[in-house]
């Protein structure tokens, strides 16, 4: 659960500062099944899954974001 916690976190955090339609056409629906995933745990669960990230965790959530992972 960290990964997707955080995924979700960093989606939203482009938010303000990303054209609004864009956002939209790009993220809303990945943000929306994450969302649906996590409103099953309580606030500290999900706290306590965010302090357990790992830093391979992190870097596979970089390289997520910034399209290392695509395949193209």
């Amino acid at each position: 659960m960290p990964v997707q916690i955080v995924v979700r976190d960093r989606l939203l955090a482009t938010r303000p500062n990303s054209d609004p339609a864009t956002w939209h056409a790009k993220y809303q629906a990945a943000a929306d099944r994450l969302e649906d995933i996590l409103r099953h745990y309580t606030p500290a669960e999900r706290e306590q899954a965010r302090a357990k990230l790992s830093n391979g965790q992190s870097e596979l959530i970089d390289d997520l974001l910034t399209g290392r992972l695509d395949l193209r």
